[in-house]
């Protein structure tokens, strides 16, 4: 379950990529669909702790996720693939795969 409450991203005083979003989501599947400057990616950036929200909550199965236990949480439950994938073009396949697993841990 995901409880998202008041939650907005601004980049700066004038671009605004979430504004009040509350969403509850629960088991299942679940998409995002909207024009591109819609929020999507903001959002799921969010959700997968890669930036922090400007205001608002975001909770998922009840934990916080801007706390070290909802990060951790959010870690070991969440996979996220972004559209864009910046790729070190000097390294290997297995190369990059044990790089960021040793960033996971």
């Amino acid at each position: 379950m995901i409880t998202i409450t008041n939650l907005n991203k601004q980049y700066n005083k004038n671009v605004h990529a979430l504004c009040d979003l509350n969403l509850e989501i629960g088991a299942g599947m679940f998409g995002l669909l909207g024009p591109n400057g819609a929020g999507k990616t903001t959002l799921m950036r969010i959700l997968a702790g890669l930036i922090r929200p400007t205001t608002g909550t975001v909770h998922v199965f009840g934990q916080d996720i801007t706390t070290s236990s909802g990060k951790r949480l959010v870690k070991s439950q969440l996979g996220y693939l972004p559209q864009e994938l910046g790729l070190y073009p000097d390294l290997t396949g297995a190369e990059f795969l044990a790089y960021v697993s040793t960033l996971k841990g």
